[in-house]
């Protein structure tokens, strides 16, 4: 699996009567850079890099490439966050296009959280954040948005998002933007964020000892952690470099999320070619591994692992058929004994005992009942469409207000509003999707009485708003006659 990293650290700050200088966050990106290259997870010339210093212009990592267009920089150096959104979705969508199907995403500065979001979302304070603005989001990177991104882009497969940066209230002025969830129909792609701090924590440099080198303690700890789970024999999960990084200092709250939502991901270098073992096989699968006996267990037939491969891609869209389910039952004994049989394969992935376990207990038919199940929740199923609740009641109303066709009228955005009466003070919104799209349920606040997002659209499917401190709503999108035919009779 090829791997690309994007790297950006911003020490110095336009603003300065208002965002004080760091002097860690480049150092961050270039240990980080070292440390993915050393370790053979991305090649050096897959790396791209936005360094912003104005005390002293960044040298950038050896063999990387930059980021940003030099036509695309503004006189002071700079360049502005609505164009950086766009060279990162057009660097992310090109990536995948050439192959990529792996991705990592650092971001190293100021930071902090925007509190009228339900619940709080984390962003990076970007360059043309100016006072002027108030700590308007438009002078913010909502690291949120970086999901959304790497679910648009074509063939990633896997991303792991990663921010050193503090998560102190922000003041935002401005609407938090509504990104969405990311496309129906597209549950393969895996996404997981690791972030320095918990929401209302800060997030700390120092200097090296004995050095005038400063660096991001976070960032420090993550390095020393990999470099050793790396040199240790057996599987290295995410989910226990995290712990690692954790127990590191007494006291450090870190949050990473998506881990019980998503794969286990397991942190391995580029592979070596080998042809006859793919390299999303079980880690015990791969030969040469520490730990394993570097051969196939026989009794899990080669053919299989393609199968089997194609059910762990589908873990996203699992884990939203399980999550809708238990709030509003509706699979059957048949369909709940399939959904098991699928978390039971997906939790042999990355496990050394992955072949013992599927050559024990999974058949080739149960398998394909899996496959078959899954196609059908994608293609067939409408889970929330025996919801019994209207579309507007007690002077709350859920509507679709704007519908943008795209792709010849293959798909759409469109633009789903609840409004609120005057006299109702609820903070917000969670609306239930589904199964295939990411997240499954959406939190979202009122603002001036109307909650706002927007869904990209292959299929038409039933969508519920539970208003907090209100009633549940119900809108069944096939009724949407602004929303073209062909989307509508899928």
């Amino acid at each position: 699996m090829q791997s690309a990293a994007i790297l950006i650290g911003l020490n110095t700050y336009p603003d300065t009567a208002r965002v004080t200088a760091l002097r860690g966050a480049v150092n961050d990106c270039l240990d980080m850079a070292d440390m993915f290259t050393r370790h053979r997870l991305v090649a050096p010339d897959n790396v791209y890099t936005y360094l912003y210093d104005t005390s002293a212009p960044p040298t950038p990592p050896p063999q990387s490439r930059t980021l940003v267009p030099p036509a695309q920089v503004m006189g002071n150096g700079t360049v502005g966050r609505d164009t950086l959104i766009s060279i990162l979705g057009d660097t992310v969508n090109r990536l995948g296009r050439d192959g990529f199907e792996r991705l990592y995403i650092y971001l190293s500065g100021h930071g902090g959280d925007i509190t009228n979001a339900i619940p709080p979302v984390s962003a990076l304070i970007w360059t043309d954040f100016t006072s002027q603005n108030g700590f308007s989001n438009l002078g913010l990177l909502v690291t949120d948005h970086l999901q959304n991104i790497v679910h648009n882009a074509p063939r990633i497969r896997e991303a792991v998002i990663i921010t050193d940066c503090c998560r102190l209230p922000l003041p935002a002025l401005t609407q938090l933007p509504m990104l969405g969830p990311a496309p129906a129909w597209k549950p393969g792609t895996r996404c997981l964020t690791i972030k320095s701090a918990v929401h209302s924590q800060p997030s700390v440099e120092s200097a090296l000892p004995g050095s005038d080198r400063f660096v991001g303690e976070f960032t420090r700890a993550l390095i020393d952690v990999i470099d050793e789970a790396m040199t240790t024999p057996g599987t290295v999960l995410w989910r226990d470099i995290c712990d690692r990084v954790a127990a590191t200092g007494a006291g450090r709250r870190i949050e990473y999320q998506q881990l019980a939502s998503y794969p286990l991901m397991e942190l391995r270098p580029e592979p070596d070619a080998n042809p006859s073992i793919p390299d999303s096989a079980p880690a015990a699968l791969r030969p040469g591994r520490p730990g394993t006996t570097g051969a196939v267990d026989r009794a899990v037939p080669a053919r299989l692992w393609k199968e089997i491969q194609a059910i762990y891609d589908q873990r996203p869209l699992v884990n939203g058929i399980d999550s809708l389910h238990q709030l509003f039952p509706y699979l059957n004994e048949e369909q709940r004994r399939l959904l098991q049989l699928a978390r039971d394969i997906l939790s042999t992935e990355g496990t050394p005992s992955a072949t013992t376990v599927l050559a024990r207990d999974i058949t080739a038919v149960q398998v394909a009942a899996v496959q078959q199940f899954l196609n059908d929740q994608i293609w067939h199923a409408d889970p929330l469409h025996t919801v019994a609740a209207p579309s507007q009641q007690d002077g709350f109303n859920m509507n679709v207000t704007g519908v943008q066709p795209y792709h010849k009228g293959d798909a759409a955005t469109i633009r789903l509003e609840v409004t609120r009466p005057p006299s109702s003070h609820s903070p917000g919104v969670q609306f239930y999707n589904h199964p295939t799209t990411v997240p499954v349920y959406l939190d979202v606040p009122f603002v001036t009485d109307t909650v706002t997002v927007e869904l990209d659209l292959w299929g038409v499917y039933t969508v519920v708003a539970q208003v907090y401190g209100g009633p549940l709503l119900k809108l069944d999108l096939a009724t949407i006659r602004d929303i073209p035919e062909k989307i509508r009779l899928r």
